[in-house]
């Protein structure tokens, strides 16, 4: 909001003392928004309002500003890819909008389906009216600041090759190729603000191009009442003999962020979580090969005993899905849809167990689905092969992987979504 605040500030022909150091932050804040945008046009998650709609019409706001602006210094390339950023958001809003008796055409307030009056994911401002006179007062905005019939071009979250972390202010990392996206916390809330964990520790948010990002899942969430989180993140038996999550103890966890390699097509990176005191506790590697088709997440550990990994199911949003848990994939996706999330385990002694209890974060119920094993994250679209068919053709060889969807060796990227990149 402040951003925009200060973006149009100096649209309006601002020339104070301070406007040319307000117009470089601004302008450098907004183009790397463009990274942080997921692919379906939402903004990124956390915080106390990053849940909530309105953000999304923000987003767009700005990126309309820039467009123009953009345009204005003939720059056609990226002025074309903020219009276009600025639709991926407009568009993402949709997915929220009401149909139901007297409240058809407004919007929920946070990006769920549950009724209102439960103020799911909501701060204590949250209410119906003034966000949706949010929605309409910066959707008014956003028109107004189209000026100039722009073209659009993909925008940068659904093209990839980046792999960044922002300032530790934030502690948020995000990586991309080929518009399949991750993003992830390195470290998590331990002091609640209204009474609410806003940001977890571990990945929150997994997507893709072309996709419906809600059941990627689009966040995670830690309980403040149990203090039991669920991200996609390690996960271990304590000392007691009952599951850790890594999201569980964000006071005791960090995450160190490092990138392999980088490619539009091909992305390897790692997170490492450490304890934060010396000696505190064990050491985890999870690291990731992402491509167009999907997320090769591997994860070892220094001291552990019996470890394994998280899975996000995400179950209902107030909409129940359709979840299924088998012996060696487990999915999710809308009733109906052809988007399905599809966590493969890739070890044959790897087996699931969702026995524990869902939690439910601003986006639904999150069943925390644990795997003692490695997983390929496979967002599948209409047309793309059957979870099993890749399940059962998927090899990791010695310099990379091969699946029905494509092959890595080393650092070359063969596959349905491109011919040849490395």
């Amino acid at each position: 909001m402040g951003r925009v605040n200060l973006l149009a500030l100096i649209a309006a022909g601002y020339d104070g003392p301070y406007a040319d150091e307000i117009r470089t932050a601004v302008e450098r804040a907004t183009r790397v928004s463009l990274l942080f945008q997921d692919p379906s046009g939402q903004c990124p998650m956390n915080g106390r309002t990053g849940d909530h709609v309105f953000n999304d019409v923000l987003y767009a706001l700005a990126f309309e500003i820039m467009a123009e602006r953009a345009h204005t210094q003939g720059d056609a390339r990226l002025a074309a890819q903020y219009r276009h950023a600025a639709m991926l958001s407009f568009q993402s809003i949709g997915r929220w909008r009401r149909t139901d008796p007297d409240w058809e055409g407004s919007f929920y307030i946070t990006k769920n389906h549950f009724d209102p009056a439960e103020r799911v994911g909501y701060q204590p401002a949250s209410n119906w009216g003034n966000y949706n006179g949010a929605v309409m007062m910066h959707l008014a905005e956003a028109w107004l600041a189209r000026k100039s019939p722009i073209p659009e071009q993909p925008a940068p979250a659904e093209i990839g090759g980046y792999a960044l972390a922002a300032d530790w202010g934030f502690g948020s990392v995000f990586a991309n190729a080929g518009g399949m996206q991750l993003a992830a916390n390195l470290r998590g809330d331990t002091i609640p603000r209204y009474d609410t964990y806003w940001s977890p520790l571990g990945v929150v948010r997994l997507g893709r191009v072309g996709w419906d990002t809600r059941p990627g899942p689009s966040d995670g969430v830690r309980d403040t009442a149990s203090k039991r989180g669920v991200t996609f993140a390690p996960t271990w038996k304590g000392s007691g003999g009952a599951w850790v999550r890594l999201a569980d103890v964000a006071e005791s966890y960090r995450g160190q962020f490092d990138v392999v390699f980088c490619h539009p097509l091909l992305v390897r990176c790692r997170i490492q979580y450490q304890p934060i005191a010396e000696g505190g506790g064990l050491r985890f590697q999870h690291e990731f090969t992402l491509t167009p088709d999907g997320i090769l997440a591997r994860l070892t550990a220094s001291g552990a005993g019996e470890f394994g990994v998280t899975l996000p199911l995400v179950e209902d949003d107030g909409k129940p899905l359709e979840t299924a848990v088998g012996d060696r994939v487990a999915s999710t996706r809308y009733p109906g849809a052809a988007d399905q999330q599809n966590f493969i385990a890739l070890d044959p002694e790897a087996r699931f167990d969702r026995t524990e209890p869902p939690l439910r974060s601003p986006y639904g119920w999150l069943r925390r689905v644990r795997l003692t094993g490695n997983v390929f994250v496979y967002p599948r679209g209409a047309g793309d092969p059957e979870a099993e068919t890749v399940r059962a053709g998927f090899r990791r060889t010695r310099t990379g992987l091969y699946s029905p969807l494509g092959r890595v060796e080393g650092n070359l990227y063969i596959g349905c979504n491109s011919r040849a990149a490395g």
